[in-house]
C-alpha cells in the first residue's frame, strides 16, 4: 500500500523538527474545518475509503480501516492523506465503542492496529497523561489489564518511554501501549474532527520517533 503524507505533521523517518506545544490551548481544543456553516454529515461529507460505520457512533463518524502493515508514522500520514480537517487516528470515546471496533476487525489480515493514543513525553508512570489524537482524554478503564496494560515495554519503568502510543488487538481485547517502530494496520476516524495540535506534538516528541 503506498502512504502518502499531505501537509502533515508526524515526521517520516530521517525528518527532523519537533511540534511546538500551545501551552494555552486546552487539550481538547481543535480547529473545526473552515467554511462549512452545516452539521457534519460523515455519510456525505467523509471520503469513501470510510467504509465502517458503529452503532453506537453512526450519526457522527466513519472509519477506515488500513489492513496493511506500517510504521505508526506512516500510519497516521495516512490519515491525514485523506484530510487533515475532519479525519484523524481514531479516538476512542467510550467502552461500547471500543466493543464495536473489536468485532468490526475480526475478520481483518492484521492482528494489532495503531488508533488514535499517546502519552505526554513529560509523563513519569505508564498509566498517566493519555490523550486521544481528537484532544480528549483517554478512557482510564479501557486498558488490558491481564497484562498491567499500560506497562511500557513490561517493566512498568516510565523515565526510558518505550511505549507512547495505542493499539488496539484484536485477540487481546482492550487497550495496549506500544512502540511505533513496529508494523501494525491503522484505523482512521472521520468525524469533522482534526488531530489535535496537542496530541501532533506529544507524536512528533516521541523518543522513539525515527
Amino acid at each position: 500500500m503506498l502512504v502518502v503524507c499531505a501537509g502533515c505533521s508526524f515526521r517520516l523517518p530521517g525528518a527532523g523538527g519537533v511540534a511546538p506545544v500551545d501551552a494555552a490551548a486546552p487539550v481538547d481544543s481543535v480547529d473545526a474545518p473552515d467554511g462549512d456553516a452545516r452539521a457534519f454529515d460523515p455519510a456525505a461529507d467523509c471520503p469513501s475509503t470510510y467504509t465502517v460505520a458503529l452503532p453506537s457512533t453512526m450519526v457522527g463518524s466513519r472509519y477506515r480501516v488500513i489492513d496493511t502493515a506500517v510504521l505508526a508514522w506512516d500510519g497516521f500520514a495516512a490519515c491525514d492523506a485523506d484530510s487533515t480537517t475532519i479525519v484523524h487516528p481514531m479516538s476512542i470515546g467510550s467502552m461500547t465503542e471500543l466493543t464495536e471496533l473489536a468485532a468490526a476487525v475480526t475478520s481483518a489480515v492484521q492482528t494489532r492496529f495503531y488508533i488514535g493514543g499517546v502519552q505526554d513525553p513529560t509523563a513519569t508512570t505508564p498509566g498517566t497523561q493519555w490523550i486521544n489524537f481528537d484532544g480528549t482524554q483517554l478512557l482510564d478503564g479501557a486498558w488490558y489489564t491481564p497484562e498491567a496494560e499500560p506497562n511500557d515495554l513490561d517493566d512498568g519503568d516510565e523515565t526510558d518511554h518505550e511505549q507512547q502510543l495505542l493499539i488496539i488487538d484484536k485477540t487481546l481485547q482492550y487497550l495496549h501501549d506500544a512502540v511505533g517502530n513496529t508494523v501494525y494496520g491503522t484505523i482512521c476516524e472521520c468525524d469533522g474532527t482534526a488531530t489535535s495540535a496537542t496530541a501532533r506534538a506529544f507524536v512528533d516528541a516521541d523518543p522513539n520517533h525515527p
